[in-house]
């Protein structure tokens, strides 16, 4: 994230603090190196990027691995019926598509108790997953709610899966109308740890928000 906001010197910084608890993880030495030498991102064989056969021509975002395929957002047209006003696209909702790699079946909607007219995404999920978070906006009696400076914010709740089907959803306990929460996909860099999926009770979980102060 650092990098791409043209913040290298606070990357390093981080890598650095990172490396000084954990001197033996030669991936983050090796992005460090690269970072300090301007060659990150340009090593030869690192990135293999495909392009899913299962795209809409409508955005497709934040792929996470679930159960034997994975849940992405979208705003292709079978999903929401209302449109984002500076899109002209649907409100992103929730897909599964079963497969892996490059061979996935045609998605279908995500099964959720709780359901939104707006935007859905993105989510993570226990490494069970039965347990979702989902990124939303913030809404009261089916409208959206826009802070002071007509800014709709972000918030996160959580779910539980029964019967095969996303129920209860809770807020997060530091959601707040005047600032923006919400889920951030990473792969850690832990060879204990390389799904995106919130983790368990023990571990951190990370969260992206706008607070200022």
């Amino acid at each position: 994230m650092l990098i791409s906001l043209d913040k290298k010197d606070k990357a390093e910084m981080h890598l650095e603090k990172y490396l000084a608890k954990n001197p033996n993880d030669k991936l983050v030495a090796e992005q460090l190196n690269a970072l300090k030498n301007n060659t990150f991102g340009q090593q030869q064989g690192s990135w293999i990027v495909k392009r899913l056969l299962i795209n809409s021509v409508n955005g497709d975002m934040c792929a996470v691995p679930y159960e034997d395929g994975i849940v992405f957002a979208s705003s292709r047209e079978d999903g929401k019926s209302k449109t984002q006003d500076w899109t002209s696209k649907p409100y992103l909702s929730l897909w599964f598509s079963k497969g892996k790699e490059n061979n996935f079946c045609t998605p279908v909607l995500l099964e959720l108790a709780d359901k939104s007219k707006y935007n859905d995404g993105p989510v993570s999920f226990s490494s069970d997953g039965n347990e979702m978070y989902i990124t939303r906006n913030y809404e009261e009696n089916g409208k959206i709610v826009r802070d002071q400076n007509r800014i709709v914010r972000l918030k996160i709740l959580s779910a539980t899966k029964v019967n095969g089907k996303f129920d209860a959803f809770k807020e997060f306990k530091y959601n707040n109308k005047t600032y923006s929460c919400a889920i951030h996909l990473f792969l850690k860099m832990a060879t204990n740890f390389t799904l995106p999926v919130i983790c368990p009770v023990e571990k951190a979980a990370w969260i992206f928000g706008s607070a200022t102060e």
